[in-house]
């Protein structure tokens, strides 16, 4: 989390897609860059044509470009008109100094790609994939991530690992398997005395559910019991009568 904001790209506030090195040393999205360029291009296009057909085209599209970009927050174009013979150089708005920097005649086609911050970038990625990934219980190390959990063995498996512990033809076949989790609290409310037991009553006297063998031999063979649907009607209406009141 601590080296995460050295990661982000200050335009688009995102993690570092290719990466280019500015003059200015800081770093952008590739894709950031063709984005600013390509709305100062228009801009500049715009401030042309409007000026074409005016006695000084060179002074007046310049300035009128000018005006443009500088509302638009791009940068500014100095240099001549696109079919001037002349190198054109441009300023680009730097997001991560807030300051112009000068790309060359080359523009974005003179700029260097940051391998290595690209590299970091992704082992970051899988990094933090991994932090929040459910790997496989079965796997030999390094173990593979995990594509389902079996419910009834409270296990993930990567899908060799499903294959070689739930073999076709076999009980556990029929086991019941979901996506990745770490919950594997079953739907239906099993006995915590008699794990195999399902809760069917209700002991009023204790306020717990029971199975029936704690019924009938276990702690609570002497209690008054109820079904689970009555003692779930009659404590709903006593806790809704509570909020009323």
């Amino acid at each position: 989390k601590g080296i995460e904001r050295e990661l982000i790209c200050p335009a688009c506030k995102e993690l570092f897609t290719h990466p280019l090195i500015l003059p200015c040393q800081h770093n952008v999205c590739h894709k950031c860059v063709k984005e600013i360029l390509s709305a100062f291009e228009d801009s500049f296009a715009d401030g042309g044509s409007e000026s074409s057909n005016q006695s000084s085209p060179q002074i007046q599209s310049s300035s009128s470009s000018m005006d443009r970009i500088s509302r638009s927050g791009f940068g500014v174009y100095t240099g001549r008109k696109r079919n001037s013979l002349t190198p054109r150089s441009s300023l680009f708005p730097c997001p991560g100094c807030q300051r112009d920097t000068d790309l060359g005649e080359r523009g974005i086609n003179g700029l260097f790609r940051n391998f290595t911050l690209e590299t970091i970038v992704e082992r970051y990625r899988q990094a933090a994939r991994a932090a929040v990934a459910i790997m496989c219980d079965f796997c030999k190390p390094p173990p593979q991530e995990a594509t389902k959990s079996c419910m009834d063995c409270r296990a993930s498996y990567c899908n060799e690992c499903f294959k070689i512990h739930h073999p076709w033809g076999t009980v556990k076949a029929q086991h019941k398997h979901v996506g990745p989790t770490t919950n594997f609290r079953p739907k239906i409310l099993m006995c915590p005395e008699h794990e195999m037991e399902r809760v069917n009553m209700y002991c009023e006297i204790c306020r717990r559910p029971v199975c029936h063998l704690c019924k009938l031999g276990g702690c609570h063979a002497n209690h008054r019991v109820t079904t689970m649907r009555t003692a779930y009607k009659t404590l709903k209406e006593k806790l809704s009568k509570d909020i009323e009141y």
